[in-house]
């Protein structure tokens, strides 16, 4: 987006048109420990669900061990120091979404497209008996604040309140989400579909302004 102008007048008398100069606020974390982060180990399988005190686990112990320092180290780079304990979970077998789909969408994208010599297809998707995931999570803070404009943080939290969402909340790497039920039962029977139309009548919304055909198929 161009930012926007201000006439100016040159010494010969031209007019010319500068930069309108924006007003600047920082942004710190909501928590004063620090935002919640989370990522993620990628584990040789034969080095998961080791027996305690053998080799392959003091094995698994240093993988875990350089890999978190490394990922400290790259926040710290980019300005987020650790402020926490690190929370490491269980090995899991890592999301096959990506790959039972792959070829389904790559052959959409060729129909849509074609095929390009220079383009290449990244199929090196991490298998269950290859490699677990690891995830990790901790707080990191900033020693010097990002900046971002005014208007757009007014914008931001005009938003935010529109759709009822809480600007100032701890921001984490989840949504929270209440536990699932097998049935949901509504005193006196409403309709979902109704409740949320009112809504969106109350916020001034319109559902055809938000409607998609297929949006999990690429283009």
């Amino acid at each position: 987006m161009m930012p926007r102008l201000i006439p100016g007048v040159l010494p010969t008398g031209s007019r010319r048109r500068l930069p309108k100069r924006r007003n600047m606020v920082p942004l710190w974390t909501p928590d004063p420990g620090g935002q919640l982060i989370e990522g993620v180990i990628r584990v040789p399988t034969a080095l998961c669900n080791t027996t305690e005190h053998t080799n392959q686990r003091l094995k698994f112990n240093a993988w875990i061990t350089a890999n978190l320092e490394r990922w400290v180290e790259w926040r710290r780079r980019k300005g987020w120091f650790i402020a926490s304990d690190v929370d490491v979970a269980e090995p899991t077998d890592p999301p096959e979404g990506d790959r039972l789909r792959g070829k389904e969408r790559q052959a959409k994208v060729e129909a849509v497209i074609g095929t390009n010599a220079d383009a290449g297809w990244v199929d090196d998707f991490d298998y269950a008996q290859e490699y677990q995931w690891c995830v990790v999570q901790a707080r990191f803070t900033r020693e010097e604040p990002l900046y971002v404009g005014l208007e757009d943080m007014l914008f931001l939290r005009h938003l935010a309140l529109k759709y009822e969402v809480d600007p100032d909340r701890d921001f984490t790497p989840f949504n929270p989400l209440p536990e699932p039920v097998d049935e949901i039962f509504v005193e006196g029977g409403e309709d979902p579909m109704q409740v949320a139309e009112a809504r969106r009548q109350r916020l001034g919304l319109k559902r055809e302004d938000y409607l998609f055909d297929d949006v999990w198929k690429p283009l």
